[in-house]
């Protein structure tokens, strides 16, 4: 059996015979007669060449079989994926026609006939899909855009001619961020509107927030006080290193450390005048018990106590 790896086939007509012969004994043989040694009949040469192209035609099949499966893999993994995400996902042609969905996105869009066949302007109206799409598959570009729909999309090229759009739902994070700053403005609203002074400090002992009384009683204009913490406000405004002690400064410990509301009366003395408050303070934490906020609440309690002593 001859081994194609060491011969070169040489199809040479000599007495109606096909030859295979060494590449070196054909180079150094001079005459055109066969080499015995190495000849062969046409038959046999044939039968060589088939069952070679048979080997040849098994292997590519069952690498065919297993490039088959490898993309059967993928494709699997790819559909697994965007069934499971949250995202909507929608591939359209450069004319913004969808081609594909996922689960995400017929959930999103409400639409559980799915959206394949129709045009991205449906249910986007508000986004000029065709335009965009042109300009990003000429751009090979990648795209972010909001719109007042609460939603978060991402262009970009796939394909030749095709766009894939990844919809983040914010309708929900919206409503939420718009209830927050709602009931942020009703209390600030509330806090502004009290003769009490309200205090709020970190876990770093940084002032975060206070109201008008507050900054009417520390003589503050605007937020100077902002992210600062106690001696970096006292470093800065020396006035009030009378106002702010060291008892203020034990009591916040002793709240801290107790992890419950106290209530103490503290003196403060601004502008040279001492007057008594009767002072709330409250501390917060987050869900792992790690410190959070510590608000202090103080009103002026100074002519009641001069009218009971």
């Amino acid at each position: 059996m001859f081994n194609l790896s060491n011969f070169l086939v040489l199809p040479k007509l000599f007495n109606k015979e096909l030859l295979l012969c060494s590449e070196i004994d054909f180079l150094l043989n001079e005459k055109e007669e066969p080499l015995n040694h190495y000849s062969v009949t046409s038959e046999a040469a044939h039968n060589l060449l088939k069952q070679t192209a048979h080997e040849t035609k098994h292997i590519a099949s069952k690498i065919s079989s297993k490039l088959d499966k490898k993309i059967l893999d993928v494709e699997l993994q790819l559909s697994t994926i965007l069934s499971t995400i949250s995202e909507a996902v929608i591939i359209t042609d450069s004319n913004g026609i969808i081609l594909e969905s996922n689960v995400g996105a017929n959930d999103t869009f409400k639409c559980p006939d799915g959206l394949v066949g129709k045009s991205i302007n449906e249910f986007i109206p508000t986004l000029e899909s065709l335009d965009v799409s042109k300009k990003c598959i000429q751009t090979r570009g990648l795209t972010y855009h909001k719109y007042e729909l609460r939603i978060e999309l991402s262009i970009n090229r796939f394909d030749d001619n095709k766009i894939i759009y990844i919809i983040r739902d914010k309708t929900k994070e919206f409503e939420v961020n718009r209830v927050l700053d709602n009931e942020r403005r009703l209390l600030n609203t509330v806090m502004n509107s009290v003769d009490d002074f309200v205090l709020v400090k970190d876990s770093n002992d940084k002032w975060v927030l206070l109201n008008d009384c507050g900054k009417k009683l520390f003589g503050f204009s605007d937020r100077e006080y902002l992210n600062k913490t106690t001696e970096e406000i006292i470093n800065t405004f020396p006035d009030l290193a009378k106002c702010i002690n060291m008892q203020h400064r034990l009591t916040d410990n002793i709240c801290w450390d107790s992890k419950e509301p106290i209530r103490t009366k503290e003196k403060l003395v601004i502008g040279g005048v001492e007057s008594t408050y009767d002072v709330i303070k409250t501390p917060l934490f987050h869900n792992n018990e790690s410190k959070r906020d510590l608000v202090i609440i103080g009103r002026n309690i100074t002519q009641l106590n001069d009218c009971c002593s």
